[in-house]
């Protein structure tokens, strides 16, 4: 589906969606909800990715609109270390359900869904409108177009 942004100047693609979830240990309190919604998970001590991610931002505005801050034990910068210190007991952590399978059958943790909009996420691809894409880019978009259908 392309669409204009606001400005006009961007071509907008849906590309793929995915679903972010509370990743906690398995002997975790929370281990055996099916679903919650993120502020119930405000109190526990979070291990993040770096903080320039989309990921990250969403989790502290989210968490400043329920006029927390989210409670830092640290951050790393791969899906696959922040799983494993996650089932090693040193946090909980959120990140896309899809990008973790292997993590989620091979470790030691649980996947509680989040119940909160901003956890079903849209990526998409975006292109100018008022230049023309160089022909290895325009192979590129046709690519990452004809992969998400």
């Amino acid at each position: 589906m392309a669409r204009k942004n606001r400005a006009g100047q961007l071509d907008l693609t849906d590309f793929f969606q995915d679903h972010l979830a509370l990743i906690v240990p398995s002997s975790h309190r929370l281990s055996n909800f099916k679903s919650i919604h993120f502020r119930e998970a405000l109190s526990e001590e979070f291990v993040l990715m770096e903080p320039s991610t989309a990921l990250t931002n969403r989790l502290a505005a989210s968490a400043a609109q329920e006029n927390c801050a989210l409670r830092v034990r640290m951050r790393m910068q791969g899906f696959d270390v922040v799983t494993r210190l996650v089932a090693a007991g040193l946090g909980v952590a959120v990140l896309p359900i899809e990008a973790i399978a292997p993590q989620l059958a091979s470790l030691s943790i649980r996947a509680v869904n989040l119940l909160d909009p901003w956890a079903h996420r849209t990526h998409r691809i975006a292109t100018r409108t008022d230049s023309l894409l160089s022909p290895a880019a325009q192979a590129f978009v046709e690519e990452l177009k004809s992969v998400s259908k």
